[in-house]
């Protein structure tokens, strides 16, 4: 990481004409400001989006820690934050971002090109009630799909109150197959279908027994699956057990355990008080 640039006029501390309360503050000031660039990262990963857009206009020496890439790990961004054109910038700034959340925004598509375009790191996409450009309803399903194949990190993804056609998407999102970690969003039957058939880590079999989940209606319904793993303490050597949850249509979780691709592994468990519950 190149070290922080910061001019000599900042790093100065004017003692004349000031009572010692103005110098006490200055020298905490400069304490802060003499520790590594690294550790002022490490602490800043600590604060959220809001926290750090506030910091930025304590000084010059803070505006320009907060614009160093790592800082941006996680970004969130909600009805009433600026407009698209300043989201779009920020975006481009935060090569090594790892975690987003939209929420409520007009403009969501604009923002997940953005994202496909600059923030191919990413790991977790969260999408909370949001349209895809003002006047129409449905999100574009290629900006979405373009993050599947892009951000090789992304395991993790919450999609809900939005919704979008098309099927490529969720033909993606079995083909990441062990990849994905947690998914929760809402799919027609012909989606949810998609992406049970294209769940190639799991025996044809279990596949079987998700697609017979569907009841046939084109009305979308809840999605929701996650990859459990369970490593063996006693064997450590051994390799992790993993385990499929796979709920659609607010039926209960089919278990699922991976890799056995000979026999049926499938069992029913029910959600009730579960805290996989969204």
């Amino acid at each position: 990481m190149d070290p922080l640039k910061i001019s000599q006029s900042d790093k100065r501390i004017k003692t004349s004409n000031q009572n010692p309360q103005n110098n006490n503050d200055s020298n905490k000031t400069l304490g802060i400001q003499s520790l590594p660039v690294e550790i002022l990262v490490e602490i800043l990963l600590y604060l959220n989006s809001y926290d750090l857009h506030a910091l930025e206009e304590v000084s010059t020496f803070f505006e320009q820690l907060v614009q160093q890439p790592p800082v941006w790990k996680t970004y969130e961004i909600k009805e009433h934050d600026p407009e698209t054109y300043i989201i779009i910038a920020q975006l481009k700034r935060m090569p090594l971002l790892a975690r987003i959340s939209i929420e409520t925004r007009s403009d969501c598509d604009d923002i997940l090109r953005q994202l496909s375009r600059s923030n191919q790191k990413l790991e977790k996409l969260r999408i909370v009630d949001c349209t895809g450009s003002t006047g129409k309803l449905y999100l574009r399903s290629s900006y979405l799909t373009r993050i599947l194949e892009r951000c090789n990190r992304l395991h993790t993804i919450h999609i809900l109150g939005s919704r979008f056609h098309g099927k490529k998407f969720y033909r993606l999102l079995g083909d990441m197959k062990t990849r994905l970690r947690t998914l929760s969003t809402q799919a027609t039957s012909s989606q949810f279908l998609t992406f049970a058939s294209h769940a190639s880590h799991l025996n044809e079999q279990d596949r079987e027994i998700i697609c017979n989940m569907c009841v046939g209606g084109k009305t979308w319904a809840p999605l929701r699956y996650f990859m459990l793993q369970r490593p063996d303490y006693q064997r450590p050597l051994a390799p992790i057990r993993q385990t499929v949850l796979v709920s659609y249509l607010h039926k209960d979780f089919v278990s699922i355990d991976v890799g056995d691709t000979d026999k049926r592994t499938a069992t029913t468990i029910t959600d009730s008080g579960s805290s996989l519950r969204n």
